[in-house]
């Protein structure tokens, strides 16, 4: 099972992506907790991917269009031709049963974009209000609906740091809810147009969020919680 979680915020100038890194084997019977569901894609692009083959395909098969693409002719209309494609491609052996969970996510230009693609569907990017969540079905009404919708009402509107807190409380709390199925949650990934940052889910800083601001997150939108988020950032690796 899985929980991915990615969001725009400041105003679509950052994008914030999620994912635990458990993969279960045989019915459940065993656990690898360090598995990668975050992955670079060519152009400063990624794809966040639940843990079936599917979806592992699906990525793989993203990526290898991608890299054909000329930076020239990189738009909206050509991801989503690709993204079309590469579905065809993984679906051609068997249309039925699919078991795809991905979001694509990056900049073109100055413009970010977050796109859900889910079994046989059209790939999405009309997200509203701002987020996708991918994963096991608790997990996500948990994350979804009752922590990023219902509790924090969250949009694309919000801060890069606010945005990040509800990320982590919403991964955080699906997990406790779901040991079995939710495992750790890999580093976070803020996404910006000219570089790629990364924060631990065991900083104290978010920590210190989690009892400070358990009620009302207003306060996160002030450019002085935007510092300390950087204060723990690193440069990401990916």
């Amino acid at each position: 099972m899985t929980i991915g979680i990615g969001a725009l915020c400041e105003g679509r100038g950052s994008i914030v992506l999620a994912a635990d890194k458990r993969v279960q084997l045989r019915g459940g019977r065993f656990k690898i907790d360090d598995c990668q569901k975050i992955f670079d894609l060519p152009h400063g692009f990624f794809g966040v991917t639940a843990a079936s083959p599917d979806a592992q395909r699906l990525v793989l098969e993203i990526c290898m269009r991608l890299s054909r693409l000329p930076r020239q002719r990189l738009g909206l209309p050509s991801v989503e031709r690709i993204i079309r494609q590469a579905q065809r491609q993984i679906a051609r052996p068997r249309p039925l049963g699919l078991d795809m969970q991905v979001m694509v996510a990056g900049f073109v230009g100055s413009y970010a974009f977050l796109c859900l693609v889910q079994d046989g569907l059209p790939p999405d990017f009309d997200l509203s209000p701002g987020h996708f969540v991918i994963g096991a079905a608790a997990g996500l009404e948990v994350a979804a609906r009752e922590i990023m919708w219902i509790k924090r009402q969250q949009t694309e509107k919000m801060s890069c740091q606010r945005t990040l807190f509800h990320v982590h409380e919403s991964v955080r709390i699906a997990r406790s809810m779901m040991t079995e199925e939710i495992g750790p949650s890999a580093n976070y990934l803020v996404v910006e147009p000219s570089a790629t940052f990364e924060i631990s889910p065991t900083c104290s800083l978010l920590a210190s969020w989690s009892e400070r601001f358990a009620d009302d997150s207003s306060l996160l939108d002030g450019q002085e919680f935007k510092a300390d988020l950087m204060a723990v950032a690193k440069p990401s690796a990916h």
